[in-house]
């Protein structure tokens, strides 16, 4: 249908969906847990999400492209659906404005009040969520490749000071703290909810388990990624509890003597990969909402 994503506009919500919070403060999560077995600890976490997003998908096999809100047959269970579904978005929007309010003030605004940032990425991401689904789709299609490249730039540049012994000792502080380190490292897939709802979205053509697990595959590669490198070229343990591993890598790195500092550069891109996925997210709470007013929901 003319109305449905292309498999290209959906892998790329999605991967964005999945990818965008290893861009702020919860990638780091697994360190301040277990010190140096943070990237193991996101390695299995990695592992255990793509083994729960496939038997949920496998599960959900025989509802097809029906969204989550919507495959119930009783009123009751589709609007407690559609609440939930509606009022875990509207929170994971707050939390993510704020995640990258942060994470932009500190190094390119630090004499701005982060409320101002804020209100500046929440304006950007209502309009956007409040668009057509048509825009928000083209939107990732097109932003997404850049973040996605301007990670693996940042990964491979910084390659040439990797300490392969700072992964050591693997377990960190202990072996007792990895199951803490990998709930934690899980939290980065937490937005994965929005895949029942894209579902909807997706392609007629195209098996719905194929698009997800191909995105997922794609974000949980990027999300290792960034926790490794980062823990590769950090020799101070203390900063493994206390650095955001993705603005870690941008200060890290230098392309001659023109362009020594490119960690404005790349804001720039995490920020638009924030504000797309709350876009996203509004879209489909917003979504999720009017589905309580419908009769087949409502009851009336």
């Amino acid at each position: 249908m003319k109305d449905k994503f292309s498999k290209w506009e959906s892998v790329c919500i999605l991967s964005n969906v999945l990818l965008h919070r290893s861009l702020t403060y919860s990638a780091g999560c697994a360190f301040r847990h277990t010190g140096s077995g943070g990237t193991l600890c996101t390695v299995i976490a990695g592992i255990v999400a793509l083994i729960i997003l496939y038997a949920l998908l496998t599960l959900y096999k025989k509802y097809g492209t029906t969204p989550i809100t919507r495959v119930s047959g009783r009123a009751s269970v589709r609007g407690l659906l559609s609440g939930a579904a509606a009022l875990f978005l509207f929170i994971s929007v707050l939390c993510t404005l704020y995640d990258f309010s942060y994470l932009i003030k500190n190094p390119a605004y630090p004499n701005t009040p982060i409320w101002y940032i804020f209100a500046f990425l929440a304006v950007a991401a209502l309009c956007g969520g409040l668009s057509k689904k048509r825009s928000i789709a083209a939107s990732h299609a097109i932003v997404f490749p850049i973040v996605a490249a301007a990670i693996a730039v940042l990964c491979l540049s910084s390659l040439p000071r990797a300490d392969v012994s700072n992964l050591f000792p693997l377990l960190g502080v202990g072996g007792g703290q990895i199951p803490l380190g990998i709930l934690s490292a899980l939290s980065v897939y937490a937005d994965a909810i929005l895949v029942f709802l894209v579902i909807e979205d997706f392609p007629d053509y195209r098996p719905p388990r194929g698009i997800a697990m191909t995105a997922a595959v794609v974000a949980v590669i990027f999300n290792i990624a960034v926790p490794l490198c980062f823990q590769l070229i950090t020799l101070n343990r203390s900063e493994l509890i206390s650095v955001i591993p993705i603005y870690k890598l941008t200060k890290s790195i230098s392309y001659g003597r023109f362009f020594q500092h490119p960690a404005a550069l790349f804001i720039s891109f995490w920020a638009m990969s924030g504000i797309l996925y709350c876009a996203a997210a509004i879209h489909y709470a917003v979504r999720a909402v009017r589905n309580l007013r419908d009769k087949g929901v409502s009851g009336h």
